[in-house]
């Protein structure tokens, strides 16, 4: 198979020493002011370490995330919400000296999002957080679990992919990156392996760094510090009476109220009682045979995937 990449280009640095700043005079340009243009997006995959790349990243002085009562990791503007304009997107990011970013993990395998986003800042930094195939799909079976959109046990898995094939098509790396290719430069796509987050934590976020243009000495206060650790909702009573509680809340006051209250400290402790932890592959766990299924699957994305980015990820499969 021909695949037609995108061209390179001598496109400048985006670092945050050559944002336009407020006050500056300059004019919009088609995708809005420099000052607010997003300029480094992370594209997935989901269950992969994004939340920890874009935690680390953020902590940067020179990086930014989107601002507001939440502060989304995900704004999944080039693939749910790109009906509303530019406006609507850069109006989350504060403009200013510094690189503004957020970090969509479904943008990878959207087939509309590499035309999109390439059009919107052809000069954008992307970061792509891999993850053996295999794992991704237990991780994100068990993500599903823990919100109840998904049955809790083992062999549901075979019948929750043909009611959410994206267990499956989100794993396939190589065809998803290949689309990716045609309009965005390798060079302006950063690879991070899970693994590499796992056993050296510090190399990594430095990579990201210096990928964006922005001081690689810069340490966050704990890298090795996990981020969103599995866990699944509970059955007990005391999990019961936590979300009719916050159900009442809701009626009551309204859902600004309740997601107010649930952001507060004390809130986010209730609110904790009602997940069992299953760290890891505890609790929810594939036999050899659902995994050897599953590697027959993935082993043909590998092996192109080995080719395109140079490395070898047949050790996943």
């Amino acid at each position: 198979m021909v695949i037609k990449r995108a061209p390179s280009s001598a496109w400048p640095d985006i670092g945050p020493a050559k944002a336009t700043r407020i006050g500056s005079g300059s004019a919009p340009t088609a995708v809005g002011a420099a000052a607010a243009r997003v300029g480094v997006m992370g594209i997935g995959v989901q269950k992969s370490a994004t939340s920890w790349v874009f935690r680390n990243m953020t902590t940067h002085p020179d990086v930014r995330g989107a601002v507001g009562e939440r502060r989304e990791k995900e704004i999944n503007f080039f693939n749910h919400h790109y009906e509303y304009g530019y406006d609507w997107y850069e109006q989350r990011f504060r403009p200013g000296p510094w690189a503004n970013t957020e970090f969509s993990v479904l943008y990878f395998h959207d087939r509309n999002v590499p035309e999109r986003l390439n059009r919107y800042n052809p000069r954008a930094r992307l970061i792509l957080c891999l993850r053996n195939p295999v794992d991704r799909s237990l991780s994100q079976y068990r993500h599903e679990i823990r919100f109840g959109r998904a049955p809790h046990r083992l062999d549901g898995f075979w019948d929750a992919v043909k009611r959410n094939p994206s267990y499956l098509e989100q794993g396939m790396y190589a065809t998803h990156l290949e689309r990716w290719l045609e309009h965005v430069p390798r060079s302006r796509i950063h690879v991070v392996d899970y693994e590499d987050v796992v056993e050296r934590p510090e190399d990594v976020i430095r990579g990201v760094f210096r990928f964006i243009n922005v001081d690689p000495d810069f340490l966050p206060e704990d890298p090795h510090r996990r981020v969103n650790t599995a866990r699944i909702l509970g059955d007990g009573p005391l999990r019961k009476a936590i979300t009719g509680v916050k159900e009442g809340v809701r009626v009551v006051a309204g859902r600004r109220v309740t997601r107010w209250l649930a952001g507060t400290p004390v809130g986010r402790r209730i609110q904790g009682y009602r997940y069992v932890e299953v760290g890891g592959h505890e609790g929810i766990r594939f036999g050899d045979e659902e995994r050897k299924r599953l590697a027959q699957v993935f082993a043909p994305e590998m092996e192109r995937l080995s080719r395109l980015l140079d490395r070898d990820y047949h050790r996943w499969i």
